[in-house]
């Protein structure tokens, strides 16, 4: 009987001091969350980072990074974390997001706001139309049905629709969104009317077998053409959608007989491989080669411009260059292109201390 009374004495300790432990890890992680720097130089920051422990941790943590025109990263502000979160650059700051707050960040304050539900892995932020436009894709409800929350902010109010699908792409245009639907069975492209007229139209549905095809970035727009890179099997593809006419282009590019090779075709980030100038579209590969295409989506030129030999490589654009913030096992570096003249301007070392555990998920320059 001792012995039984031992034992479950010996287990209650345990159980007691296991969540003991929890709540303090759970208090310091806050506390280190709360933590910023005092005088924070938005303006004046020349480059941000967004990194965070993946959802499925217990306990999740994330970051917002500024990088100073002197190359060192400084760590602004600790967050609860947001699985493939994004950076959006607004007027007067930066826009970031974690599972269950925005946060508005300028040089001055940062501002905190409760969203309306959590969230666990981002998809698209963006502004068209007044509108600050964020998209989720928000698991299985109740009824076993695939959603997707929308959030649309306007003047200090929030409207929040729930899309009863499955997203892998999307992107804004002319004050609207668009985003491309995927299940067992098939993949459609729907036009969302923002706001108080809120309106989800099936715009059209592609000739596409769901398996073997991913969509390699978000989409792209220039008047009423919609660019996006696919794979479909081992063949690479740049797909053309006319929004108008509804008339599909699948336009092939490259491809590779073995899987191993394919693998080095697709984009060099998942997200922010291309780019779209007035008369050219563009694409970053994995191993590093910039494929130019004509506004018809026909390839003008393929040619290597990036060493990709690291372990993360996220990538930004302007008219000009093509940014790219790379990290080795030990070192991060950031690489400035010329995608016109395919040559690398700049390289430089980043002075940097990241925090253990979590993932550089977006890069954005200051611009």
């Amino acid at each position: 009987m001792r012995n039984k009374k031992g034992f479950w004495f010996i287990l209650a300790l345990v159980i007691v001091i296991f969540v003991a432990g929890i709540v303090v890890f759970k208090l310091l992680a806050t506390q280190e969350n709360a933590k910023q720097i005092q005088n924070l130089d938005i303006t004046n920051s020349k480059a941000f980072l967004y990194s965070s422990t993946t959802a499925e941790k217990f306990i999740t943590t994330g970051s917002f990074y500024t990088i100073s025109k002197q190359n060192k990263v400084d760590r602004a502000l600790g967050t609860k974390g947001l699985e493939l979160g994004r950076i959006l650059l607004a007027d007067t700051g930066v826009v970031i997001n974690d599972e269950k707050y925005r946060y508005s960040v300028t040089d001055k304050a940062i501002k905190k706001t409760k969203r309306q539900t959590s969230e666990f892995t981002g998809d698209l932020v963006g502004h068209t139309n007044g509108y600050q436009v964020e998209l989720y894709n928000s698991g299985y409800d109740g009824d076993g049905v695939y959603t997707s929350n929308l959030y649309m902010s306007k003047d200090g109010k929030e409207l929040l629709k729930t899309l009863p699908y499955f997203i892998i792409g999307s992107g804004l245009h002319d004050g609207k969104l668009y985003v491309m639907e995927q299940d067992e069975s098939k993949l459609a492209l729907h036009e969302i009317t923002l706001g108080a007229k809120f309106a989800d139209t099936t715009l059209l549905t592609l000739p596409n077998n769901v398996e073997g095809f991913s969509l390699l970035d978000n989409f792209k727009f220039s008047g009423n053409n919609l660019y996006m890179p696919t794979r479909q099997d081992n063949t690479y593809t740049i797909m053309k959608i006319n929004l108008a006419t509804k008339m599909i282009e699948d336009i092939p590019f490259d491809s590779a007989k073995e899987n191993d090779e394919a693998e080095l075709l697709m984009a060099a980030s998942y997200r922010d491989s291309t780019h779209l100038t007035k008369n050219s579209y563009m694409y970053l590969s994995r191993c590093g080669v910039l494929y130019t295409f004509d506004i018809n989506a026909v390839l003008q030129n393929k040619k290597e411009l990036v060493p990709m030999k690291a372990s993360t490589i996220l990538t930004d654009w302007d008219q000009d260059n093509l940014y790219v913030y790379r990290q080795d096992e030990d070192d991060s570096y950031l690489e400035t292109y010329d995608f016109e003249a395919h040559k690398q301007i700049e390289k430089v070392k980043l002075k940097t201390s990241y925090i253990s555990g979590e993932y550089i998920y977006d890069f954005k320059m200051n611009k």
